[in-house]
């Protein structure tokens, strides 16, 4: 199977590794080395500390092409990082379609609820001081309590450390923000900026348009409620909206004046029993003046 690529350094080096992958699961020795030519050159692009966000956003972008590519991306940072010198023989990958939602269960017993279009790569077994996995994308989390390994997600631009809790961690590529709500226990953010420590009904946000993290208190459950099927759309724009709508419905969406709509800012809930035509003719009632038409079944147009 062949791919198309964006230009960015490294994208024949890509292309090969597509080419090349054998199933959905790969050796990570087999993977460091696929790799280490891509390394080389990103590394000459910048400062190694912006390397891993560099790559991650990469792979997202090719990932509207060709998704594995995450995976392999996660995987090279999975080995870069060799987990404090443990090295686990296999990796699993979970990766969700647009319009899907999947649950998961980890090898110590944890749960998550992984939203569409997110892709989560996690060992085989868990060994070492620390239980780490990888996410791009959003997923809930139920994270099974063991005081002496702590668990640990690792995003884009941040990671974050458990013991025991459930919370909401949203990472999409596309985003310009990535955030981290908690429902119970305590999590600790390590990010480029520090720690920071969140507790219940707290959101914390990462800008990536400045780099600043923002904390602040909210509904957890509201966060939450698209594990549940609902969705709860709080001040959100046009931009967001068709985002929301594209992983939920697994269509896609065009917004041919969007520059009309930008003030929107759109508060409701919907049920998880509500299609895309009952979604649309509710937008279609709060944005003023804002029509939408559905086409073959899996396009729609805002104007």
């Amino acid at each position: 199977m062949h791919a198309n690529f964006p230009n960015f350094p490294g994208d024949d080096e890509l292309k090969n590794l597509w080419d090349k992958q054998p199933s959905e699961e790969m050796d990570v020795d087999v993977v460091e080395k696929a790799f280490s030519e891509v390394q080389s050159k990103i590394n000459k692009e910048g400062d190694k500390a912006n390397k891993r966000k560099r790559l991650l956003r990469r792979l997202g972008i090719a990932a509207a092409i060709a998704i594995p590519l995450i995976s392999l991306g996660f995987s090279f940072i999975y080995t870069s990082n060799k987990l404090n010198g443990v090295k686990h023989s296999h990796m699993s990958e979970c990766f969700v379609p647009m319009g899907s939602v999947k649950t998961v269960r980890l090898p110590d017993g944890s749960s998550l609820t992984l939203n569409a279009g997110s892709v989560l790569i996690y060992p085989d077994k868990f060994t070492g001081h620390k239980r780490e996995v990888y996410l791009n994308g959003e997923a809930v989390f139920e994270v099974a309590k063991d005081a002496s390994h702590p668990f640990v997600v690792n995003a884009s631009d941040f990671s974050v450390e458990v013991l025991g809790t459930v919370f909401d961690l949203s990472s999409y590529s596309d985003n310009d923000y990535s955030s981290v709500v908690l429902s119970r226990g305590s999590v600790r953010i390590h990010s480029d900026k520090g720690e920071t420590l969140l507790g219940v009904n707290q959101k914390a946000e990462y800008s990536r348009k400045d780099g600043t993290m923002k904390v602040t208190l909210v509904n957890a459950g509201d966060y939450l409620a698209w594990s549940r099927g609902s969705i709860i759309l709080q001040g959100s724009s046009i931009g967001d909206i068709i985002k929301i709508l594209e992983r939920r419905y697994g269509v896609k969406v065009y917004c041919s004046e969007s520059d009309k709509f930008a003030d929107a800012r759109i508060t409701a809930k919907f049920e998880s029993y509500q299609s895309l035509e009952d979604f649309l003719n509710v937008l279609e009632k709060l944005i003023p003046g804002m029509h939408y038409q559905i086409e073959g079944g899996d396009i729609v147009r805002l104007y």
